[in-house]
């Protein structure tokens, strides 16, 4: 069984102490500094820092920043809290966030890390309770699979505790641990800060598609053969736990035979330079609309944005239907008719969306393209004839829409032919739609 590499059971967890210094006017103070993850009022990454003398107090600058080295590994932060310690010896103390979402700490660089271990917050708990634990002993199941790249095996494990962290994440909102991941080459190769980091990327944006939500590795620890530290990735899990609906739904058919076959697929797409930037934009629309917090207007327009950008990608980069002009010269119904068409995704309005229907039939919008755009353009638009006039539910059931067909788009590109959870029909696991296109 894979073991965290940190305790993520209290409030306030210390990643990593040492020695730090800090510079001000060429004069380097030298300190501790102490790498904490906490989890309230949100989870995030904390540096608590002590400096010889008062001097270092000065650095506080929220529009700038300063930079702190510990051990010798630079990392740039904003100071949020600065105090004198008066009692002799007089200390400077700092608390800290850095600027980027990422501390890496090499600890030996005379050291190689044979496999990596790192953390998911927040995620599904998965139903298929393929591996025993010691059950002789009163022990239990987790669930366990490997995901691969061409370069990677991935195992992701859930832990003892991963029911109950979940039911807890939904009565409170703080964010709890409900995956562990172990990293290896499948040549047996080492494993760099800087391929992790390329790891997790790939990672991020595969497991935000599959939640609806942003879900990363959090707080990675690269370990050598004799599973001694080597160096440290601190993070923080990007967002808290949100209840949102996506095309996977571990609860039902879907599994994580369904999570394996697609990341195969997916993974393979993002080898590309195009795709891989192009996945990252789409799928960051994707879950901004998907939150709703902005609002389904705001939802819809972000999704219908990813549609163009994806149709695009395909069409003019992929496939070559038509030129870059002859992409902007045409509608954007034309655009999302021809990335659906292209991939054999129905055009038409599903029924179960009775108000959108009724408003195609009264306005003879022709299609989905067609009613999307126009609903989108009565929003973006202040001279449109339609300006305000549709009710709440038009732009429900737009928003809807808009979001199955990304969704849908995205597994037709990675080729995917499993189930998927159907937002249109309230989650009905079924085949995915291209399937059915004779």
């Amino acid at each position: 069984m894979i073991t965290p590499a940190y305790d993520f059971s209290q409030d306030e967890v210390i990643l990593y102490k040492g020695e730090s210094q800090i510079v001000n006017d060429g004069i380097c103070y030298d300190g501790i500094a102490e790498i904490k993850f906490v989890f309230l009022p949100k989870s995030q990454i904390i540096i608590d820092a002590k400096f010889e003398g008062s001097k270092a107090a000065d650095f506080i600058d929220y529009d700038e920043g300063v930079t702190l080295f510990i051990l010798e590994n630079k990392v740039d932060i904003f100071i949020i809290e600065s105090m004198i310690e008066p009692t002799p010896p007089i200390k400077s103390l700092l608390k800290c966030v850095p600027k980027i979402n990422g501390i890496p700490i090499l600890l030996d660089n005379t050291k190689k890390a044979k496999k990596v271990v790192s953390h998911i917050f927040n995620f599904y708990n998965f139903q298929d309770w393929n591996k025993k634990i010691d059950l002789d002993n009163g022990g239990f199941r987790i669930s366990e699979t490997t995901l691969e790249t061409r370069n990677y095996d991935i195992v992701i494990q859930s832990m003892r505790e991963t029911s109950k962290h979940i039911e807890m994440i939904k009565k409170d909102g703080k964010s709890r641990l409900t995956q562990v991941v172990k990293i290896e080459k499948k040549d047996g190769g080492f494993v760099s800060i800087e391929e992790y980091k390329k790891l997790q990327e790939l990672l991020k944006y595969f497991f935000s598609f599959t939640k609806g939500s942003w879900i990363t590795l959090t707080c990675a620890t690269g370990l050598d053969y004799d599973n001694k530290q080597v160096w440290h990735l601190f993070n923080d899990p990007k967002s808290e736990w949100k209840s949102l609906s996506s095309w996977f739904d571990p609860t039902r058919e879907l599994n994580m035979i369904a999570l394996k076959k697609l990341f195969s697929l997916f993974s393979k797409i993002w080898e590309s330079e195009n795709w891989r930037e192009t996945l990252a934009e789409v799928i960051y629309w994707f879950i901004n609309a998907n939150d709703g917090e902005g609002g389904v207007d705001t939802g819809l327009i972000l999704a219908q944005t990813a549609l163009e950008r994806l149709s695009f990608e395909y069409v003019v980069n992929d496939k070559k239907l038509l030129s870059g002009k002859g992409f902007k010269d045409i509608w954007a119904s034309d655009k999302f008719r021809l990335l659906f068409s292209s991939l054999s995704v129905p055009l038409g309005i599903p029924s179960e969306l009775t108000t959108l229907a009724k408003e195609a039939k009264n306005h003879n919008w022709l299609d989905s393209p067609h009613a999307l755009t126009e609903i989108r353009n009565s929003l973006v638009h202040p001279e449109h004839k339609k300006h305000g006039k549709f009710n709440i539910d038009v732009y429900i059931e737009a928003h809807t829409l808009s979001l199955w067909y990304l969704e849908v788009s995205i597994l037709a590109i990675c080729k995917y032919d499993g189930l998927y959870s159907n937002r249109v029909n309230r989650g009905d696991v079924e085949n995915v739609p291209y399937l059915d296109v004779e």
